[in-house]
This record gives structure tokens, sequence and C-alpha cells, in this order.
């Protein structure tokens, strides 16, 4: 079991990956495409980007709603890549020979966003078991027994 610190690293690094790759997809590889594959392209990928900062500011403000929101918004995302691969795997049995390849790209995806899933949830129960530091200020006094 990972200490409560290294989850929430992972989370923080997790969530900068996310940016990067939503970056990368949006900035090198559909700008040069047509209008419409932009605008199916685009929600998703700002999408990501948002949920990715979601997380930041969920763990750092220990907000468990937010990593929640993450955490459905990856699920989600799981459950598309699951229909895309089926729906590439039957385009392939019906002779799109073409898009054998393809099959194994919405599954890495998905492998991708369960990871990204248990890294959310380990960073959800770090948030929520974590003690809480009391700030600097704070006096206690102590009652006798």
């Amino acid at each position: 079991m990972c200490s409560h610190k290294t989850y929430k690293v992972l989370c923080y690094l997790v969530a900068a990956i996310n940016i990067g790759l939503v970056f990368k997809i949006m900035f090198d590889d559909f700008i040069p495409t047509t209008k419409k594959v932009a605008e199916m392209i685009l929600p998703p990928c700002i999408a990501n980007i948002i949920l990715a900062v979601l997380l930041i500011f969920g763990v750092a403000e220990r907000r468990l709603s937010f990593i929640k929101v993450f955490q459905t918004f990856v699920y989600l995302q799981m459950a598309g890549m699951l229909v895309i691969t089926l729906y590439i795997h039957k385009l392939v049995q019906e002779g799109y020979e073409e898009l054998r390849g393809m099959e194994y790209v919405p599954m890495t995806f998905f492998a991708l966003f369960a990871l990204e899933s248990l890294i959310a949830n380990g960073g959800y129960k770090a948030v929520l078991y974590e003690p809480r530091t009391l700030p600097e200020e704070t006096v206690m006094f102590q009652t006798p027994a």
C-alpha cells in the first residue's frame, strides 16, 4: 500500500500527464484536420483539461467531490473506449482488414484510463483518511482529567 503522500503525488502526476497528452493530441495530431474532426475531438479534450485541473484542486484542497467527479469522468471514458474497441472489432470481422491495427489504440487508452482510475481512487482514500493538520497559530489547551 502506498502512503498518502505517494498517492497525492501520483494524482498530480496523472493530472499533469493527462493535460500534456491532451495538448499533444489537440495541437500536434488534429490541427491540420477538417473542421468536422476538430468539432468532434475538441469537447472531450477541453473536458479532460478541466477535470485534470479539478483533480489537482481536489487533492490539494482536500475536496473529495472534485476527485469523485474526475473518477466518474474516467469511468465514462473507459466505457467509451470499450464501445469503440467493440465497434472496430466488428468492422474488422466484417472485412475491413485495414482497421486491424487500430483495435489496439482504444484498448491502450482503456488501460491508461483504468490506471488513472486506480490512482484517483488511491488519492481519494489518501485525502479521506489523512489526518488533518492544525494551522501553526493554533493553541491547544488540555484540561486535567
